[in-house]
């Protein structure tokens, strides 16, 4: 338990951290010094081991403070359960999938460089489009809701493979129980 407390000292301030709960305490130097021996479960050992340096009374009310912490969940609070996302492998929710790296407009001020982000011009195949579908199911673990953006340049260029993906992604739902949130980023000219 004495990994999940961290305490500091800065310029005559004493600080005590409780890592699961993330409460920062502001403690004076006989706490800050207690807790050096206080395991949250050893009064006796504490009175005994710091007796000769501190009046009894005085490390009884410090403990019992600490005792108020931690029915409080502030210090030494319980373990917490991590969430998917910060599993060692994260769970991914969405893609954004380059249907066509070309435009229509090829406006020179463009960021994505008239469409083509600076190389060739080309366009997502249905297969490769499809592929992605199945990553994100593979990736997205027990997520229930997906999501995929059709992005480009300007994805209207490449309609046949906006339509295969989009029905794919509705077969899938329909064998795997994920719903798809399907959006299309355009300058609405096609």
């Amino acid at each position: 338990m004495k990994d999940r407390i961290h305490k500091f000292e800065q310029n005559g301030t004493y600080i005590l951290l409780d890592v699961n709960s993330g409460a920062v305490h502001v403690i004076d130097k006989m706490t800050y010094d207690l807790m050096d021996t206080f395991d949250g479960k050893n009064d006796d050992a504490v009175v005994a081991a710091w007796r000769g340096t501190y009046p009894e009374g005085e490390i009884r009310e410090v403990l019992a403070e600490l005792h108020e912490l931690m029915d409080m969940e502030q210090l030494f609070a319980p373990d917490i359960d991590v969430p998917p996302t910060f599993r060692q492998h994260g769970l991914v929710k969405s893609l954004c999938l380059m249907i066509a790296q070309d435009c229509n407009l090829r406006c020179k001020y463009c960021f994505g460089d008239g469409g083509s982000y600076g190389q060739e011009r080309a366009v997502m195949t249905p297969d490769v489009g499809r592929q992605a579908i199945d990553f994100l199911i593979e990736k997205s673990g027990p997520r229930k809701h997906c999501e995929v953006d059709f992005f480009g340049g300007e994805p209207l260029m490449n309609m046949k493979t906006v339509k295969a993906v989009t029905e794919y992604a509705h077969q899938r739902e329909k064998e795997t129980g994920k719903k798809f949130k399907l959006t299309l980023t355009t300058n609405g000219m096609l």
